[in-house]
Formats: C-alpha cells, sequence, structure tokens
C-alpha cells in the first residue's frame, strides 16, 4: 500500500496536469460506481467520524495506508449501522451517551495516523477530487476546512426553516470568504487537521448538548495561533431538520452558548449582537417581545413559509430571556 505521505508533490503534479497512479486508480473507481450502491466513508488517514454514504472504505485502504475508526453511541443505536464485518473499520459500540465532544475527542485518542479527517455523518461527496484536495491543502496547513453547500432541490414540506437559513448561508461559504475570518468561520461538519494539535486541544467535553463546541475549538486555535486554511472542498449537507425539529436545536444550542457564554469572549454573532442590546439597554425590550410574541414566532417559523427575520428575532429574545 502507498502510505498518504509518499504521494509525490500534489502542487506539482497540478501545475503540470500529472496524475499519480493513485488518482488514476481512484478516479476509475469511483467512474464506474453506481447510484444504487451503498457506499461509506469513514476515515482517511488517521480517524473515524459517522457514517455518511459516501465511499467506499475498501477502495480507500487499496490506495493507501488508513485507518477507519467508528464510535456509535448508545442513542443512535436505532438509526442501524453496518455490521461489525461490512468494512474495515474497528467499530466500538458505547453502553452509554457521552455527547459529540467526547465521541470526537475518543476517536483521536484511539487513532495511530499524524493526520485526522472529520466529516458529520449527514455529509455527501461531491467530487472525485475530494480526498487529493485535503492532501493537498493539508501539506501545507496544520488545519483544513473544505465547506459546505446545499443541493438547489427544496427539501419535503416541512423543512422549510433549515433550508432557507442555510441557503441564504451559503452564498457566505466560499473559501475566499471564510479566509477572511479564518477562526470564526471554523467548522466542524468538514475538516482536517494534524493528530497532535488536535490533542493538545481537544473538544471541551462539558458541551454534552448540541451547539457551538466547533466555535469554542475555533477561538482555541486563534489563541494558540494555529493556521487554518480553507478550501473549495464542500460536501454537500443533506441533514435538513423538519421545522420543529431544527427549532429544538436551536433552542438547545442557544441554551448551551447561554451556560458557557463566559468561554467565548463574546466572540460569537449572538453574544456580539447581545452586548450592543445591552448597551443601548434594549434588553428589556426583547424579553418582553420573547414574552408577548414566542408563540406567534413558533407558528411563523414551524409553518410553510418561516420568515428569517423572525428567525433572528426569535433567537435574540429568547437568549435574552434566558438572560434576564
Amino acid at each position: 500500500m502507498l502510505p498518504i505521505t509518499d504521494i509525490p508533490n500534489p502542487a506539482y503534479r497540478k501545475k503540470k496536469g500529472i496524475k499519480s497512479s493513485w488518482e488514476r486508480r481512484s478516479e476509475q473507481y469511483f467512474a464506474d460506481l453506481t447510484d444504487d450502491k451503498e457506499l461509506y466513508y469513514y476515515e482517511l488517514t488517521s480517524t473515524g467520524y459517522d457514517h455518511g454514504r459516501v465511499i467506499d472504505l475498501k477502495v480507500l485502504t487499496y490506495f493507501c495506508e488508513i485507518e477507519g475508526l467508528l464510535i456509535q453511541d448508545r442513542e443512535n443505536r436505532k438509526n442501524g449501522i453496518l455490521s461489525d464485518e461490512s468494512y474495515s473499520v474497528d467499530y466500538i459500540k458505547l453502553d452509554k451517551n457521552i455527547g459529540r465532544a467526547a465521541i470526537r475527542n475518543l476517536l483521536a485518542e484511539k487513532s495511530q495516523y499524524d493526520r485526522l479527517l472529520f466529516i458529520d455523518c449527514d455529509a455527501e461527496v461531491r467530487s472525485n477530487d475530494f480526498i487529493s484536495k485535503y492532501i493537498e491543502a493539508g501539506e501545507q496547513s496544520s488545519v483544513v476546512c473544505g465547506g459546505l453547500v446545499h443541493s438547489d432541490t427544496p427539501p419535503a414540506a416541512g423543512h422549510e426553516l433549515r433550508y432557507k437559513y442555510e441557503k441564504r448561508a451559503d452564498k457566505k461559504r466560499s473559501a475566499r470568504y471564510r479566509q477572511e475570518s479564518p477562526y470564526s468561520q471554523f467548522s466542524t461538519f468538514s475538516f482536517m487537521i494534524k493528530r497532535d494539535i488536535f490533542l493538545q486541544i481537544k473538544f471541551d467535553e462539558k458541551f454534552v448538548q448540541y451547539g457551538y463546541e466547533d466555535v469554542l475549538f475555533g477561538i482555541r486555535l486563534k489563541e494558540r495561533n494555529i493556521d487554518i486554511k480553507h478550501i473549495d472542498n464542500p460536501l454537500t449537507h443533506t441533514g435538513i431538520e423538519n421545522n420543529e425539529l431544527f427549532l429544538r436545536k436551536t433552542e438547545t444550542a442557544i441554551k448551551t452558548l447561554s451556560d458557557k457564554h463566559e468561554q467565548f469572549n463574546g466572540n460569537t454573532t449572538l453574544l456580539k449582537w447581545y452586548s450592543l442590546v445591552k448597551r443601548m439597554h434594549l434588553s428589556g425590550v426583547l424579553n418582553y417581545i420573547w414574552i408577548c410574541f414566542n408563540t406567534i414566532m413558533i407558528k411563523n417559523l414551524t409553518g410553510r413559509h418561516p420568515n428569517l427575520f423572525v428567525f433572528s428575532l426569535y433567537k435574540a429574545a429568547l437568549f435574552a430571556h434566558i438572560n434576564r
């Protein structure tokens, strides 16, 4: 097998239009794939992550030296999983729910190679050169973020809120835009990082509930002056929740931010906005809006035509209500 560090200089190959045997075999394989195959990609060079329908791990182990790690907590067992023998992965079943942050840390601790590639479970690969782009960028930077996009095809009825929110955000997700604020734009949806750096920082395992652990990780990278390279290597986000579930997740994230706001030093959009409101002595107004209009806002946001301004107002009012 060809170790990933032995692949010839990708920048030189790209400039000369030369493809390595690894790339040629990879592209030929992917060209032969059919849409009805159930394919799963867990990990590139070091550690695994939640399962997603993307690339066959057996193919990757044929092209380069990798390991695959999969950890499934008790809560998600009902969602189904591959059998232990299906792919060349170390499959660990947990008897209790330890949270998103703790699972990522555990995966890194159990890994053995020097680079980690994390991908959220609701991601799909869009191109055959997804891996080679990460390899090339990873030779130049300690941390690489690939980005995400969303389908132009609207989801089923009842999923409008998350879809509208994400499609508007997609307009500011190019690598060029993200690189202007590399740390605040850090996302755990798809990123590569040196193993030793990850183990120095780790995700804060006090973040058991949903929300903001990636923002704090970006802050920790900035504090240590660790470089981040943003590239245009997006995955398609397929996990568009229904309106009610997305609103509940948003509420959980806001409560998490409220509980742990001191760790962020004002480095989130909501905290900056709320700080301005407090200086203007308007936090009481936001709390009043929550008390009087939260039911109306929820009705709009869970309906077929949610308004994104109402969504922003809802988050700000809820935060003010929690911190009244």
